[in-house]
């Protein structure tokens, strides 16, 4: 009786929540230039697939997001990866103040390849640089109104470790790279599990969306790869583990400030603005190939330019213009810090707006200074059915080295590939 009552009760309860799920499965090919090594895989053909799902009322949200990939050629692409497992509760009737909770990925910037604030999750260095994969950072949040905005608050209690891609790997660093290890003052430690916070304020000012922020976190796209297990004898450094123990990622702590800003101007133009100041805490110094190091302070800014146009066929095109420099230190030490140090990105995409969904990216990255590195981009994808779809990408890396030690883009001179993919969508 007391079963068929509840039933009952469902069946004449207006239904106020709202479900729904999505995935896809994708057939990866990749294939780079032949590079006449034994121990490098020029080809990859990898199953990759996501998975997500929504649960929606008028004041409770929750997401759980992930893919996962096997590589049957490169054994360190295989990965699997929490990107959203989150729940989020709005605490008044005017949707104003949010809670959420769980692993989240974070997008704090606005421009296509240059991105200096956007440095809360760890990254897939085997993906794409301008665009790379992120992994979920398990977080506690707390948003509230303010003014023509918001101001959140951040904890985040585990430090979540990047990808970098092992010996075999051409995007990798030609040698397999230990677990990472997080510098805590003087202690190199391999726990997980430390308090990192933020707060970021985000306004509308005068129809313009300005951001700042401040993090303290331990950054995880400037590691010092080596080993803080050292002696010194005499004025030299000496491994305790030997030189093999010299391939340890060390993480330190940091304190950025940052801040953007995205304007429209003449209708069909946007400009775009962000940057960040990292201060870290160096008190321990890393062996590394290059010596005894400690982390370098210093500030990212970039800038960019968007024109939007539509054509009379019902097509849309959209050019960008964006440039990056890293300011605060000596140039030999930014080309250790970022692949883009001083660089120039020009783009265009063209959208065909079709019933098949048709779209082109063709684009450029050139260094400044370094005017010998280049990377060209071509992307284009459309779908073949309601369910399937198509997408290639070829990418070209010219940056010869101009030294015995190749530094920035140059890791990848010659690494050019072609990607296929072919996903089904449910």
């Amino acid at each position: 009786m007391k079963s068929l009552f509840f039933a009952s009760l469902l069946l004449t309860t207006p239904v106020l929540a709202e479900f729904s799920s999505q995935g896809e499965v994708s057939l990866e090919y990749r294939e780079f230039k032949a590079d006449e090594s034994k121990t490098t895989e020029d080809r990859g053909i990898a199953v990759f697939s996501r998975v997500e799902s929504r649960y929606e009322t008028d004041f409770y949200a929750q997401v759980i997001r992930g893919f996962a990939r096997v590589d049957t050629k490169e054994p360190s692409r295989d990965l699997i990866w929490i990107e959203d497992a989150y729940a989020s509760y709005f605490l008044d009737q005017e949707k104003l103040w949010r809670v959420s909770a769980g692993y989240k990925i974070y997008n704090w910037t606005g421009l296509e390849a240059f991105s200096p604030n956007d440095t809360v999750n760890s990254q897939n260095f085997d993906a794409p640089l301008e665009k790379p994969e992120k992994r979920g950072e398990l977080g506690l949040e707390l948003e509230m109104p303010y003014y023509e905005g918001a101001l959140t608050f951040y904890l985040f209690p585990r430090t979540e470790k990047p990808h970098i891609p092992g010996a075999a790997s051409r995007l990798g660093l030609g040698s397999n790279i230990a677990d990472p290890v997080w510098v805590d003052s003087t202690e190199a430690t391999r726990k997980q599990w430390h308090p990192q916070y933020a707060a970021r304020l985000t306004q509308l000012i005068f129809g313009a969306d300005f951001s700042v922020h401040y993090m303290r976190h331990f950054d995880r796209l400037n590691p010092i790869i080596g080993t803080s297990d050292y002696t010194l004898i005499g004025a030299t450094a000496v491994p305790n583990q030997g030189v093999s123990s010299m391939n340890v990622p060390h993480y330190f702590q940091v304190s950025q400030f940052g801040a953007s800003m995205q304007m429209p101007f003449f209708d069909a133009w946007l400009f775009k603005a962000e940057g960040a100041n990292r201060t870290f805490e160096k008190d321990l110094f890393v062996l590394s190939a290059s010596g005894l190091q400690k982390p370098v302070d210093h500030s990212e800014v970039a800038v960019g330019l968007e024109y939007a146009t539509s054509h009379a066929d019902g097509s849309d095109s959209t050019l960008f213009l964006e440039g990056v420099k890293i300011l605060g230190t000596e140039e030999s030490e930014a080309e250790g810090l970022s692949v883009f140090q001083n660089d120039i990105f020009v783009g265009v995409r063209h959208v065909r707006n079709d019933i098949m969904g048709t779209e082109f990216v063709l684009s450029a990255i050139v260094d400044m200074k370094r005017t010998h590195e280049k990377l060209y981009n071509f992307q284009f994808a459309r779908r073949l059915s309601d369910v399937w779809k198509f997408a290639a990408n070829v990418r070209v890396f010219d940056a010869p080295p101009q030294a015995a030690t190749p530094v920035g883009l140059e890791f990848l001179d010659q690494d050019h590939h072609v990607s296929l993919s072919l996903s089904r969508f449910f």
